[in-house]
C-alpha cells in the first residue's frame, strides 16, 4: 500500500516534469468531484490501474494537482487502495 510521503513524492516529481515544457495548452479546468467520478470509470474494481492510464499523455500542473486531492479523497473513503511499483526520483 502507498504512503501519503510516496504519493506526494511521486506527484512532485510529476509537477517538475510538467514546468519544463513549453506547449500553452488552454483547457477547462476539472473539479476535484468531476475528477473522482472520471477516476471511478476508469479505474477497474479488483484490478491495478497505472497512473499513467487516469492522467493525460502531457498533464498540465492543474490537471496534476486535481488527481492528486482526488485520489487522496478516495483513498480517505477507502474506495481505492493506493499501491506504488517503483519510485523514480528524477
Amino acid at each position: 500500500e502507498m504512503d501519503l510521503t510516496s504519493l506526494t513524492l511521486v506527484f512532485q516529481d510529476a509537477l517538475k516534469r510538467s514546468r519544463k515544457r513549453q506547449k500553452v495548452i488552454i483547457r477547462e479546468p476539472t473539479s476535484i468531484p468531476e475528477r473522482i467520478i472520471q477516476i471511478g470509470r476508469i479505474a477497474k474494481v479488483g484490478e491495478m490501474t497505472e497512473i499513467t492510464k487516469i492522467m493525460s499523455a502531457e498533464p498540465t500542473r492543474t490537471e496534476i494537482i486535481v488527481t492528486f486531492i482526488a485520489l487522496l479523497e478516495i483513498a480517505r473513503l477507502k474506495k481505492m487502495k493506493l499501491y506504488q511499483k517503483n519510485c523514480s526520483m528524477n
